[in-house]
């Protein structure tokens, strides 16, 4: 019998609450670093409220693949050598101002976050919508240090001419707790 290790965790205290972000709207391109999609906590339950929302959990949920071909048949249909991928970072609030009108084509926003973490990455050459699924539990440090204010970002990346990175929705959601 192989053994198994399982990681639960169970918090009964608090009511989970969350947010979710969407879009869906096709995307593709070479040399990609674009920020697709954003999304934040609410700063507070209610206008009145003073209580400060906790993040507990951010799942990111996005569909796409890359161009479809390569010159590397060996590596079709796995992870091997594949250059189109999407990241998640950190936004800080002092650089929001209206970011959703200002994906794809932006100028204001930093293009280097300190830190971004890989959400997904495609197939190699592997022309078939694929559904990625990842999800930052309370102990990861993206969730550890999301501050009230800040956005999250969910970037679509690809590197070398003909790699190209398909995207056509994606969903960012926030479990937190007041």
């Amino acid at each position: 019998m192989e053994g198994q290790i399982v990681n639960v965790k169970f918090d009964f205290t608090e009511e989970l609450l969350s947010v979710t972000y969407n879009r869906n709207e096709q995307y593709n391109g070479t040399y990609l670093d674009s920020l697709y999609l954003t999304g934040s906590l609410p700063t507070s339950p209610t206008s009145n409220d003073t209580v400060i929302p906790k993040c507990k959990e951010i799942v990111i949920t996005c569909e796409s693949h890359d161009q479809g071909w390569s010159s590397y048949p060996q590596d079709n249909g796995t992870y091997n050598n594949s250059w189109t991928w999407g990241e998640i970072s950190i936004i800080t609030s002092k650089q929001n101002n209206n970011l959703q009108d200002q994906l794809i084509n932006y100028e204001a926003i930093e293009k280097q976050p300190k830190t971004r973490f890989r959400v997904y990455t495609n197939k190699h050459a592997d022309k078939n919508w694929q559904v990625h699924k990842q999800e930052f539990f309370s102990d990861h440090p993206l969730v550890q240090s999301l501050q009230p204010g800040d956005i999250v970002g969910l970037w679509i990346r690809s590197d070398f001419p003909g790699w190209c990175n398909y995207i056509k929705r994606a969903e960012i959601k926030f479990y937190y707790t007041i």
